[in-house]
């Protein structure tokens, strides 16, 4: 059996005065690898399943910010990453819902070098889940990929999807 040797590393920045935007990221069972995981299992020459569940999670807050301060979480991978594939990151339903704006929020976003919105918010945020996917990758590629997330707050709310 092989593992998906993936590195999330997660890097945030902010421009709000006094505020703090934390991560924590754990994983929940190594993403395993092997004919079984193919889209037709035990099958030559078939490829992996699109998207493929990475099995990692990580919680973002936003703390010391006023209830009345509007706020947008960005997200983009960094020059160092080494993936061929497309990662996304995705924000469960079950997150704080007061302080989040659905019509503002990409709930499942394909992470580019480019800095996309992700999260839209008012105050203060409290421990929402996000999970991350691959697609397009292939083995042996995907058993040495490296992805590496910038996370960047920015005072306003995200444009409107």
């Amino acid at each position: 059996m092989r593992y998906l040797a993936l590195f999330i590393a997660s890097f945030l920045f902010a421009t709000l005065k006094s505020q703090n935007l934390q991560s924590s990221a754990w994983v929940l069972t190594p993403a395993s690898i092997d004919a079984a995981s193919l889209s037709s299992p035990y099958t030559a020459g078939e490829i992996l399943p699109s998207p493929l569940n990475l099995q990692i999670n990580e919680e973002l807050s936003v703390n010391n910010v006023s209830n009345q301060v509007k706020w947008c979480i960005y997200a983009q991978l960094a020059n160092t990453s080494t993936g061929s594939g497309t990662l996304e990151v995705s924000i469960g339903y079950n997150s704080p819902p007061v302080c989040i704006d659905p019509t503002k929020t990409n709930y499942t976003l394909e992470i580019t070098s480019t800095a996309s919105p992700f999260i839209s918010g008012k105050g203060t945020l409290n421990k929402a889940v996000v999970s991350y996917a691959i697609t397009g990758t292939a083995l042996p590629q995907a058993l040495s990929e490296q992805y590496q997330i910038t996370y960047t707050i920015q005072t306003g709310s995200c444009p409107t999807l």
